[in-house]
């Protein structure tokens, strides 16, 4: 039973989790996992090939997290977003409930404990999303719990059977299970080198029960094309690059690696008792320093690790006096304030999905005008096509979503989003007919030696002798190819005046008697009455 103290502690440490575990939905990803989900459902089966994009439509495709979606789907039949919000929060409590397992079983004392609920908030905050991951991450804390009871002489580890199991489950839920295969070896590399018999039968039964899944040895085969690749999608995608010290919210992953090689020196004296834990600390550091994505096995292992390490030998690591009790609330406190700063504008306690990820109303646009824009090739960026795939499919399809099946354009696009000439070709070579582009800011331009009225990049990209501006809101264009579309479709919609970010060119238009402010009226008017719609419409994703 804990203290009067230790429940202050504890009180404090559960504050610093909640900025983890309610932090609003963020994973733009999430959508064509309900898009899988949804396919499922229609086939009775785990979908082989692409249906959602007209880039890759047709091609094979592994889905190894059909599971996931699965119960992603199942989450939103129950309850939508909300449904999913509470979702991810059962995930990070169990991930959790792992962690303070293992500082139970390492004799870690109530106080101790409290500050690492409080580190491991701070390091899962910008882990703390739905993400197929925490699957993952759960079975590697339920193998490490198991093999730790079984180094201390506290258990007798995993079986077998419940290997194959748990192996089986994780290889159609995430693609993380080699993480878990390469912490079964080096346990039992330990034991081998401790004269121990080595669990070679788990080993075994893991490795038999991830092919247990609707494409076999495929799964294998796409972890390799994934490890091949992961330099060139570094460059594309930042979690799936090293962790950066300009980074405010990684900032705490700099501490833990600290930490661990605190622990690994501390424990230098007594390596034969310790050389698993610290080699699989240090290939934790190692692996969630060079990839943002594998930073979630550091804080699942590398965390209570440490910490059972750094307070082994310490005086007051089995009963914490006031100074120590101090000092941890200190170091509570200063989570609290961390976890307060990050947490700024992103809805904390008041949304369950952050705003500003999906374009719901050009979502809703392009669904109101499916019969015209449906059968066009229409781009927009990767972060985007997951929701309107989900949105828009079956009347439109997407250039291209998060998925790996389209790492291969990933090069393509970004070179061509340089410069006009190169983005012009681009939509050209790709047929597109119907283009979503961020609403950006105006910069201003340089002319000479003067800087010259602010400009929307669009202006360049999008010439309008080429593209019709139909829609517009504050986070998303809707641009179409004239010759493409219907004449009397596009004069109907085009915005020729009122156009986004452009108020000082108009301003002189206007003055100069260029434009006509009857026109300006009419465009307003009718972009007025079309957003609120749109609003209504996109409300419900």
């Amino acid at each position: 039973m804990k203290s009067r103290p230790d429940r202050v502690l504890w009180t404090a440490a559960w504050a610093a989790g909640l900025a983890c575990l309610a932090r609003p939905l963020a994973n733009p990803d999430l959508f064509w996992h309900l898009s899988s989900a949804r396919r499922m459902l229609e086939l009775r089966a785990v979908p082989a090939a692409d249906w959602l994009s007209w880039s890759k439509e047709g091609a094979a495709w592994v889905d190894f997290e059909w599971l996931s979606q699965l119960v992603y789907g199942a989450a939103w039949a129950m309850g939508g977003i909300g449904a999913l919000w509470a979702l991810k929060v059962l995930l990070l409590l169990a991930c959790f409930a792992l962690v303070d397992r293992l500082g139970r079983l390492h004799d870690l004392a109530p106080p101790w404990r409290a500050g690492v609920l409080a580190a491991w908030s701070c390091l899962m905050l910008p882990r703390s999303d739905l993400r197929p991951d925490l699957f993952s991450a759960l079975l590697f804390g339920w193998l490490l719990l198991r093999l730790e009871e079984r180094r201390l002489g506290r258990g007798p580890g995993p079986r077998p059977w419940a290997c194959a199991g748990a192996f089986a489950l994780a290889a159609n839920l995430h693609a993380g299970f080699p993480c878990g295969l390469a912490l079964l070896g080096l346990y039992g590399a330990g034991d081998a080198a401790a004269g121990r018999r080595p669990p070679l039968g788990c080993l075994a039964a893991a490795l038999a029960g991830t092919f247990a899944n609707p494409s076999g040895p495929a799964v294998w085969r796409i972890l390799a094309q994934h490890g091949a690749g992961m330099g060139s999608l570094s460059r594309h995608i930042t979690e799936w690059g090293p962790v950066s010290f300009g980074d405010p919210w990684r900032w705490p992953h700099w501490l833990l690696v600290a930490a661990v090689a605190a622990a690994a020196l501390r424990s230098a004296g007594s390596w034969r008792r310790t050389a698993v834990p610290i080699a699989a600390m240090a290939a934790l550091a190692w692996l969630g320093t060079a990839h943002q994505r594998l930073g979630l096995y550091l804080v699942q292992a590398g965390l209570p690790l440490a910490a059972h390490l750094l307070s082994e030998n310490l005086p007051a690591a089995r009963t914490p006096g006031p100074a120590a009790r101090a000092a941890v609330l200190g170091a509570l406190l200063a989570s609290i304030a961390y976890l307060a700063w990050c947490s700024r504008g992103t809805g904390l306690g008041r949304t369950t999905f952050m705003d500003g990820l999906v374009p719901r109303k050009a979502a809703a646009f392009l669904a109101r005008e499916a019969d015209v824009l449906g059968p066009r090739r229409a781009y927009a960026m990767w972060q985007w096509g997951g929701y309107l795939g989900w949105r828009l499919y079956p009347r439109g399809r997407v250039f291209h979503d998060g998925r790996y099946l389209f790492h291969d354009l990933l090069d393509e696009e970004t070179a061509a989003m340089q410069d006009p000439g190169p983005w012009g070709d681009f939509l050209r070579r790709r047929a597109v007919d119907v283009a979503l582009l961020p609403n950006l800011p105006a910069a201003p331009s340089e002319g000479g030696t003067r800087v010259a009225a602010r400009r929307p990049y669009y202006r360049t990209f999008m010439p309008e002798r080429e593209w019709a501006l139909v829609h517009f809101d504050p986070l998303a264009l809707v641009f179409v190819r004239r010759e493409a579309l219907p004449a009397a479709w596009v004069e109907r919609r085009e915005y020729r005046v009122l156009r986004p970010n452009d108020g000082e060119a108009l301003r002189v238009a206007l003055a100069s008697g260029q434009v006509s402010a009857g026109l300006l009226q009419a465009e307003r008017r009718r972009h007025d009455e079309l957003d609120a719609a749109l609003a209504a419409e996109g409300r419900g994703f």
